[in-house]
């Protein structure tokens, strides 16, 4: 924080009135949502100068700064334009492969070691449609299968990734999860699966590479050519699924084709989307279509694009109707409300291609949407980007037959996605997942290709700039983290690509939106951001897990006392258990759009005092701790005015700008304060004139987030702070939790003087410098006599009583071997890393 020790003394007037007028104030949490950031794939490994520190040490606590200054960009370049003449502070998005040489090699910029991600990229299907008259029925139909084995054969994984774009950036994969997952794409028998590996999923050419290759292509291509063993084996699918009877005996062209896959009408066409603001994914479509078109002999593919941001637009502007409360899909949204609605392109626009080599004209339809002509103007295909996690869960939410958005039904595989996403352990899980891998890929589910490997860079001086593992730098723990002696601004100058279309939390989808949020609310529990297997207490003292007679999953949580609304300078609220049961379970029923997966399974939330509630779940599952701990908690004296437990009518629409009527009130680090009146929850956001904006803001405009003094962690290097008055609590032990030792010492010292507990008069205000200290470092001044530990003191050990930092971690007892181990930054005679 850029202000003096004195003006912080100064602020902190409203904590120490809310602990002297209440014995138990209780707290909670807020989202640190590992909504991926979706980013281009761009790495290149040259030099090695100007590499940013790692591992990167996280303290939980923070944060280190006045705010954080959003700047939304239009494009992934005007990011990178702004950040290259020191704009930026921090990127959220990798800078262009071009430029990382010069990058490493100039003193103002950092750039990290390549890092693997939490995404998967590759081919999904619309198992709905019918390919060429092969109905896909689901998914399981053999026909079909014999199709999506055909395409699978025409992507090259290695010649994709070896070349432009990618590079190398990337790791091929086989199996649909990332190689952070660490799980491996060959397995045991399990139930009705063999073992298998990769090669056992196609049973007409088992001798293969990798998954559906036999043989590498030669670079310089930028497709699986004519006359090549992948071809032809395409063709001989092709051939078992009925699109033809015949190829050609050189080139492997089919021939013959039936009348529902004949040159060329609109209405044999299939519609490929890509995303083109990915240039992996837009050559990784463009490999599909030159294949299949070449394969056809015609112009087949006809191309559309859309980029990440129109995918969570029209996600976000589609009623949920009849797929409440499961998440949606932002290929079922973009089928429904996008392509249906895109101009029209005149029939008989393409030509067929040469049959010795594939079109390239699909590339001039870029500029369209799928409606052509009079052809069906749904999707059929699209290069997607799947974000995942450290859960083993992705089978499940994407495929599971009653909640996917893209058609596949196959009760084998909900059989083995349900036990990997609600096993009670994680070994069930993992061998349960290696059964759906299995599953998935011979009945080519989706075509997984590779997973991104990336390359950041932020602006030299920062330090405890956060890596995340499968996230990159623009993360929760960099916000709390990261500091400049010398910065610009007060404020992280932090680059937004997405922009914001809305930001209410029941209707939020996109990176960008979930990036501002995140920082407004806060979650229950944390996670090591290196290893987020590993969750501590945040805004609670404890919680413990049980079973019930039913097999049903309980939570039982307690709050911490010191964790406030942000509007609790006027109202004295705060976080309580009702609010935790009013957002999870209006998150469920509402639903909120990005939540409604992660509450989907809870039963009900039973408040048992205004710090402890119970949350029950149904049945097991290993990863319940990391979809309930990382939930935002909303107030509900906010967003329930008529106190009946319901979201107000209206609130939950997409139509609803908490802004606007000064609501956007959390209990994050981050406070959202009107430009205008200055009031907390009011708008924070600037349009590209200047002028104030709400909740959607576009390229050219800002959002402005204050750091919340009396966050319950804040802050490192200011006097008086909760963090401040915390370590001066937890005095006698390493485990970081203030226990019966300290309510044992002060108590044997109370009434009389002594160097530590006495920390002084409370109302004083003179300069800093003459306030009691021990060993240097200045005492939080909360006490009412200056000569005797009296009451003052003594209730705020009480206040503490059970709080910690990392429990149920300690010192001695931490498996998290990145984090800064000076957890006492006032106290512990330690420095913080950098």
């Amino acid at each position: 924080m850029q202000t003096s020790e004195s003006a912080k003394f100064s602020s902190r007037g409203s904590l120490t009135g809310k602990v002297r007028g209440i014995s138990c104030l209780r707290v909670l949490v807020l989202v640190m949502l590992a909504f991926d950031m979706t980013v281009l794939s761009i790495i290149i490994p040259s030099a090695r100068s100007n590499i940013s520190p790692s591992p990167p040490y996280w303290s939980p606590f923070g944060p280190r700064m006045s705010g954080i200054q959003f700047q939304v960009y239009s494009a992934p370049f005007s990011e990178f334009n702004d950040f290259y003449t020191n704009n930026l502070d921090i990127m959220d998005v990798p800078p262009p492969d071009s430029w990382l040489g010069s990058l490493q090699g100039d003193s103002r910029f950092l750039v990290t070691n390549p890092s693997q991600m939490y995404d998967v990229r590759g081919i999904e299907f619309n198992h709905a449609k019918t390919f060429w008259g092969i109905p896909f029925n689901g998914g399981p139909s053999s026909a079909g299968i014999q199709v999506r084995q055909g395409i699978a054969h025409l992507i090259d994984h290695n010649l994709l990734v070896g070349n432009p774009p990618i590079d190398g950036k990337a790791d091929t994969v086989d199996c649909f999860s990332t190689p952070l997952q660490g799980l491996p794409c060959n397995g045991p028998a399990y139930g009705s699966v063999p073992n298998w590996t990769p090669c056992s999923w196609d049973t007409m050419f088992p001798n293969c590479q990798s998954a559906y290759h036999l043989a590498s292509q030669s670079y310089g291509y930028t497709y699986v050519r004519p006359g090549t063993l992948d071809f032809c084996a395409a063709a001989s699918h092709f051939i078992a699924a009925g699109i033809a009877t015949g190829k050609d005996p050189t080139s492997c062209v089919l021939t013959s084709l039936r009348s529902s896959a004949a040159c060329c009408d609109v209405h044999n066409m299939v519609n490929l989307v890509i995303i083109t603001e990915d240039p992996g994914l837009n050559a990784l479509g463009n490999m599909v279509a030159n294949g299949i078109d070449a394969l056809m002999g015609w112009n087949t593919i006809n191309i559309c694009t859309v980029s990440f941001q129109q995918l969570a637009v029209m996600a976000q502007t589609e009623t949920l109707g009849s797929i409440s409360p499961y998440p949606v899909s932002a290929w079922d949204e973009f089928k429904k409300s996008y392509v249906q609605e895109g101009p029209m392109i005149p029939a008989g626009t393409k030509t067929p291609p040469p049959s010795s080599g594939p079109s390239t004209s699909s590339s001039g339809l870029t500029g369209f949407l799928c409606n052509y002509g009079t052809g069906d103007s749904d999707m059929y295909m699209m290069t997607q980007n799947w974000p995942m996690s450290w859960t083993l869960d992705q089978f499940y939410y994407g495929y599971y037959s009653t909640i996917t958005g893209n058609g596949y039904n196959n009760p084998t595989l909900d059989t083995y996605s349900s036990t990997a996403a609600f096993s009670a352990t994680f070994d069930g899980s993992k061998n349960a997942a290696r059964a759906a891998e299995y599953v998935m890929g011979t009945s080519v589910a989706n075509i997984p290709v590779y997973a991104p490997r990336i390359q950041y860079a932020y602006l030299n001086g920062w330090q405890k700039v956060i890596q995340a593992s499968g996230l990159g730098p623009a993360n929760e723990w960099t916000a709390l983290n990261a500091w400049n002696p010398a910065p610009a601004l007060p404020e992280i100058r932090w680059g937004l690509v997405d922009g914001t279309y809305t930001l209410n939390v029941f209707r939020a989808l996109s990176p960008g939106e979930w990036a501002v949020l995140g920082k407004i609310y806060d979650h229950l529990l944390a996670f090591d951001p290196m290893n987020p297997q590993y969750a501590f207490n945040w805004m609670t003292t404890s919680y413990s897990i049980s079973y019930d007679q039913y097999g049903n999953t309980h939570i039982l949580f307690t709050l911490r006392s010191d964790v406030y609304w942000h509007d609790s300078q006027m109202n004295n609220l705060p976080v309580t258990s009702d609010d935790v049961r009013f957002s999870f379970l209006n998150f469920r029923d509402a639903p909120a759009i990005a939540l409604a997966a992660a509450t989907s399974n809870i039963i009900d939330v039973t408040a048992y005092s205004s710090n402890q509630f119970d949350v029950v779940l149904s049945g097991q599952n290993v990863y319940y701790l990391d979809m309930i701990g990382s939930l935002p908690i909303i107030p509900k004296h906010i967003w329930d005015a008529d106190n009946d437990g319901i979201v107000d009518p209206g609130m939950a629409d997409l139509s609803f700008d908490p802004m606007a009527l000064g609501k956007m009130i959390g209990s994050g680090p981050f406070l959202c304060t009107s430009r205008d009146s200055g009031l907390v929850g009011g708008s924070c956001t600037m349009n590209g004139g200047g002028s104030t904006g709400g909740g959607a803001v576009s390229s050219g405009g800002a959002i402005l987030l204050q750091t919340y003094m009396d966050y319950m962690r804040c802050c490192p290097g200011v006097l008086n702070s909760p963090l401040h008055i915390f370590s001066w609590a937890n005095r006698q032990d390493q485990d970081y939790t203030v226990d019966i030792q300290e309510l044992a010492i002060i108590g044997s010292v109370y009434g009389r003087d002594d160097p530590y507990w006495n920390t002084g008069y409370n109302g004083y205000t003179g300069d800093a410098s003459h306030l009691r200290s021990f060993n240097g470092t200045p005492l939080p001044r909360i006490g009412y006599d200056p000569n005797t530990v009296d009451s003052g003191e003594s209730v705020y050990v009480s206040y503490y009583s059970d709080h910690n930092l990392i429990q149920p971690f300690s010192v001695n007892l931490n498996p998290m071997p990145s984090l800064d181990y000076c957890l006492d930054p006032f106290f512990g005679n330690c420095q913080l890393s950098s």
